[in-house]
C-alpha cells in the first residue's frame, strides 16, 4: 500500500525469500487515507490489527466487504491489477506479501504452471494472520535455526496462497462460454445478499435480480465470484456473525439470527468448521 501524505506508513520489516517478499507496516489513518497497488506480482494485504472504521475498496471481482476489517482478514490483488481504496481510522498495523507467480516451480521443487488467482476482499485468514506474524519475528532473530525456518515457513505462505487463492477451472477455463455477469450485476447481486443476510435467500430471486435462470446465474456466479452463492452467502454470515462477536455484547443466539443462521446450534456448527472454535470460544480470545 503507498500511503496518502501527511501520514506515511512507518516500515517495521522488510524481507525477502524465494518468489515471496514481506513488508510489514504501521500507519496513522486517521485522517482520510488512500492506498493503490497495480504491480506485476499478485499481493496479499492482511490486517494485522488496529480500527479501520471506514474503507471504501475497488478490487475488480472481489465482492463488498459488510464490515469494518478486523485482524486476519486478508486482500488479494491479481498481478497486473489495479486496487485502490479510501482508509480512515486509527493506527493500523498491516503486511504486504509480493508473490512471483514465475517462481512457483523453484518454491514448490517441481516443474508446475502457476494458475490463476481470483481477487478476493475481507477474506478471513486464521494461518496467513498467525504465520505472517511468527515470520516477521523469525526474521527479526539471527541464529542459523530461525533463518532456516523463516525460509520454511515463507515456503508454506507461498504455497497456501495459490492453493486457497487459485481461480476453480470453470472459471479459468478459455472454453467456457456460458453466461457472465455485468460489473452492475455483481454488484447488485452483492448489495441484495448483503441487505439480507438475516432472512432466507433464494436462488430464484437471485437469478430473477439479474434475468437470468437459476441454471444460468450458477454458472455465471462461479465465473464472477469463484464459488457458488450458497458458499458465498454462508462466508457473508459468517463475517458478519464474527464482527458481532468481537464488537458488540449481543448473546450468541441474537447474532447468530441477526446473521442468518436458524439456530445457536446451526452458527456454532458452521463457525467451528470455518475457524477451528466456537463463537464463545473465539469471543473470548478476540
Amino acid at each position: 500500500m503507498s500511503g496518502a501524505l501527511p501520514d506515511s506508513p512507518r516500515p517495521l520489516c522488510h524481507a525477502s525469500w524465494p518468489g515471496l517478499q514481506l513488508f510489514v507496516k504501521e500507519q496513522d489513518i486517521s485522517r482520510l487515507t488512500t492506498w493503490s497497488i497495480h504491480v506485476p506480482d499478485h499481493v496479499l494485504i492482511v490486517h494485522l490489527g488496529g480500527p479501520i472504521h471506514r474503507l471504501e475498496t475497488e478490487l475488480k471481482g472481489a465482492g463488498a466487504l459488510l464490515h469494518p476489517p478486523l485482524a486476519g482478514e486478508a486482500w488479494v490483488v491479481p498481478a497486473q491489477t489495479r486496487y485502490s481504496s479510501l482508509a480512515q481510522g486509527k493506527l493500523v498495523r498491516y503486511a504486504e506479501l509480493f508473490l512471483d507467480p514465475h517462481q512457483l516451480s523453484t518454491v514448490a521443487g517441481k516443474q508446475m504452471e502457476a494458475p490463476p488467482v481470483r481477487a478476493r476482499a475481507g477474506h478471513y485468514d486464521d494461518f496467513l494472520y498467525r504465520a505472517v506474524q511468527h515470520l516477521q519475528l523469525l526474521h527479526q532473530q539471527s541464529d542459523d535455526l530461525a533463518r532456516l525456518s523463516a525460509a520454511a515457513l515463507s515456503q508454506s505462505i507461498y504455497l497456501h496462497f495459490f492453493r486457497e487463492h487459485a481461480q476453480g477451472t470453470l472459471a479459468a477455463s478459455p472454453r467456457n462460454v456460458g453466461p457472465r455477469l455485468l460489473a452492475a450485476d455483481e454488484s447488485r447481486l452483492r448489495e441484495y445478499i448483503a441487505d439480507r443476510l438475516g432472512s432466507t435467500i433464494r436462488l430464484g430471486e437471485l437469478a430473477a435480480l439479474v434475468r437470468m435462470s437459476s441454471h444460468q446465474l450458477l454458472s455465471a456466479f462461479r465465473i464472477s465470484f469463484g464459488t457458488t452463492p450458497a458458499q458465498y452467502i454462508l462466508e457473508q454470515r459468517l463475517g458478519r456473525a464474527r464482527w458481532l462477536l468481537v464488537t458488540s455484547r449481543q448473546d450468541i443466539a441474537s447474532i447468530a439470527f441477526e446473521s442468518g443462521f436458524s439456530s445457536h446450534g446451526h452458527l456454532t456448527t458452521c463457525f467451528r468448521k470455518r475457524f477451528g472454535v466456537p463463537p464463545k470460544e473465539y469471543r473470548q480470545n478476540a
